[in-house]
C-alpha cells in the first residue's frame, strides 16, 4: 500500500487497527479527508499524519486529545487545549465564543479541580504547564530544555497562570462567594526530571501526551522513551475510540478500503 509509516517488527498492531492504520496513513487518499469530529476540532488526514515518525505534532492533535481525556474526567483534571495557551499568551482580542466553549465542555468549578494541565508551543516547541492546585505549584515539564529558551518558556508559562488566575476570580467559578479563589499566578515553579527526546526526533508533543496522561492517573511523569509505536498507537486510538463522532463511518470506509 502506497504508506509513509509502516509498522516495524517491535509494534504489536493488529486486526481492524492494522487497517486503520494503512488507511490514515495512506499518501494517495485525500488529506482533507475528516477522520475525527470533535466539537472543538475536526482532525483530518494530514493533521494525524503529523503522528509519522520524527514529524512535530500539530496542535490539532493535541486539542482532540485534551477532549479525549476530557471526556473521562470528573472535571477535578482540567485538560485546556492548545487554543486555551495561545489565547493567553497572544492576548489581543478575546474570542469569548471559544472561551465560553472550553468553559463548557472542559472545565468545571474552580473550588472542586485539583489539576490543569495546559500544553503550550513557545519557537517551534511544544512543553506542558501543570498548575498543581493542592500543592500550589506550576509544573513545568519539558523534554527539550535550553538554556537559552528556558525564559521565554517561563515567561509564556507565566502568562497562562495569570490570564487564568484572572478568569477564575469571578463568583460564577465558585459553588460559594467564600471559596477561596486560585491565585496561580503566585504559585511556584517546579520542575521535575523528566525524559529527555532524542535531538531531531520531534518527539515534544508525543511527550506532553504521555506525561498528561501519567501525571493525572499515577501522579508521575515517569514515562518510557517515545517510539514508532506510540505515535502509531495514539493515531488508530483518535480514530477509532468512542468519541470520534464519524468513528463508525470510518470503519466502514476502513473496511471497504
Amino acid at each position: 500500500m502506497p504508506l509513509t509509516f509502516f509498522p516495524t517488527k517491535d509494534i504489536k498492531i493488529v486486526s481492524l487497527d492494522l487497517f486503520a492504520a494503512a488507511y490514515i496513513f495512506n499518501t494517495k487518499l485525500d488529506q482533507d479527508e475528516l477522520l475525527v469530529k470533535s466539537p472543538h476540532c475536526a482532525v483530518t488526514r494530514g493533521a494525524l499524519r503529523s503522528l509519522e515518525p520524527r514529524k512535530p505534532v500539530v496542535d490539532d492533535v493535541l486539542i482532540l486529545f485534551a477532549c479525549m481525556l476530557a471526556r473521562n474526567s470528573t472535571r477535578i483534571h482540567w485538560f485546556l487545549p492548545t487554543t486555551f495557551s495561545q489565547i493567553a499568551t497572544e492576548r489581543g482580542s478575546v474570542p469569548h465564543a471559544t472561551l465560553k466553549a472550553i468553559r463548557e465542555d472542559l472545565m468545571g468549578k474552580a473550588n472542586r479541580v485539583c489539576k490543569i494541565y495546559c500544553p503550550i508551543w513557545c519557537d517551534r516547541h511544544w512543553f506542558l504547564l501543570v498548575i498543581d492546585v493542592i500543592r500550589r505549584e506550576l509544573v513545568y515539564p519539558d523534554s527539550l530544555p535550553s538554556v537559552d529558551d528556558r525564559p521565554m518558556r517561563l515567561r509564556q508559562l507565566k502568562k497562562v497562570a495569570i490570564f487564568l488566575g484572572e478568569m477564575l476570580d469571578s463568583d460564577d467559578w465558585y459553588d460559594d462567594q467564600k471559596n477561596p479563589r486560585i491565585l496561580c499566578s503566585d504559585y511556584e515553579i517546579k520542575e521535575p526530571k523528566v525524559t529527555r527526546q532524542d535531538l531531531g526526533s520531534n518527539d515534544c508533543g508525543m511527550y506532553v501526551v504521555q506525561w498528561m496522561i501519567m501525571y493525572h492517573l499515577w501522579n508521575s511523569y515517569e514515562v518510557e522513551k517515545i517510539t514508532e509505536y506510540s505515535r502509531m498507537r495514539l493515531a488508530v486510538d483518535m480514530v477509532l475510540k468512542y468519541h470520534n463522532d464519524k468513528c463508525m463511518e470510518v470503519i466502514q470506509a476502513v473496511l471497504e478500503y
